[in-house]
C-alpha cells in the first residue's frame, strides 16, 4: 500500500537534498559520508518523517516503512590523479546497504576528469530512529583526491508505506 495525498498529487512524502558545496574526497582508504545538506525539493509528510544532521552527512527516518531511494554523486579530480575508482553505497544504521555504484572510473588523459556514481533506483525498509547516509570509499589502489562537484550530487528519499 503506498500512502497518498490526494490533495498534493502526489505518492508519500518525499524529499530531494544536494551536496550543494561540493568538496567532499570520495577516494579515501576510509569511508566518508557525503553532505547531502541543502534541502532541494520536499512533499508530504517530509517534516515529520525525516531530520536531518547539521553537516547533512546522516538523514534521522522518524517513521518506520518502506522507501524509495536514488543518488547521483558527481566528481571531479586533480591534475594528479589518475585511474581512480570509489564504490558509492547506502549506508543505514553505520552498515552498507543496498546496490553498489562503481561507475565513477576517471581516466585522467585527454581531458577526461569528471565521472559521476549512479545508484538508480532501490527500496529500502527502515525503522523509525534509523540514520541514513551515502558514503563512499576508495576501490582502486590509486591514490589522490576526488572531489564531489558543487551542485551535482542529488540525494531522493520517498517514503511509499
Amino acid at each position: 500500500t503506498v500512502d497518498t495525498d490526494s490533495a498534493a498529487g502526489y505518492y508519500g512524502s518525499y524529499v530531494q537534498r544536494v551536496d550543494a558545496a561540493g568538496g567532499t574526497d570520495v577516494n579515501t582508504a576510509a569511508r566518508v559520508l557525503i553532505p547531502f545538506a541543502t534541502t532541494d525539493m520536499t512533499g508530504g509528510a517530509h517534516a515529520t518523517d525525516y531530520t536531518y544532521s547539521v553537516d547533512g552527512t546522516e538523514i534521522t527516518i522518524n517513521t518506520t516503512g518502506d522507501y524509495e531511494i536514488s543518488v547521483n554523486v558527481g566528481v571531479t579530480e586533480g591534475t594528479t590523479t589518475s585511474r581512480s575508482g570509489s564504490i558509492v553505497r547506502a549506508v543505514l544504521n553505520g552498515t552498507d546497504v543496498g546496490p553498489a555504484a562503481k561507475t565513477g572510473y576517471i581516466r585522467n588523459t585527454e581531458g577526461h576528469q569528471q565521472s559521476s556514481y549512479s545508484i538508480a533506483t532501490f527500496l529500502l525498509t527502515m525503522g523509525a530512529e534509523s540514520t541514513f547516509s551515502i558514503g563512499a570509499i576508495r576501490e582502486t589502489t590509486t591514490s589522490g583526491t576526488v572531489l564531489t562537484e558543487a551542485g551535482e550530487s542529488y540525494l531522493y528519499i520517498r517514503r511509499l508505506t
